[in-house]
């Protein structure tokens, strides 16, 4: 299956009271996440999600048609940032650093022992 877009042009009724600028502004829809644990995610990304469809609806709000799912999310794998870093959590970044030096260390190491 190909990318699904979410974004909408944000400017009718649905959406909360803001300030509104002369042009309606790009919204996207949320994902709400609780559980017993926090989750190490980049702060932005991309990800696979895995889902169960809880409820769907289909209405008309005067002309135009409105949709609502309910998703009941399984799991996220395949976590990638979309940073120059790996992560924007800073204990990503101190395993990340000691992955790289860990990984130097043992190619210097490989490398001396090839000389000998």
């Amino acid at each position: 299956m190909s990318e699904i877009k979410l974004g909408f042009k944000c400017g009718g009724p649905c959406c909360a009271p803001i300030q509104m600028s002369p042009e309606p502004s790009m919204s996207y829809p949320t994902i709400h996440i609780e559980g017993e644990e926090s989750l190490d995610l980049p702060k932005s990304g991309t990800a696979v999600i895995r889902f169960r469809v809880v409820s769907e609806t289909e209405e008309m709000r005067g002309d135009k048609e409105h949709y609502r799912c309910d998703l009941e999310v399984m799991s996220i794998d395949k976590v990638k940032s979309e940073s120059c870093c790996e992560s924007d959590n800073p204990k990503s970044y101190a395993k990340e650093t000691e992955d790289a030096l860990d990984n130097l260390a043992r190619r210097k190491r490989d490398s001396d022992t090839e000389e000998d």
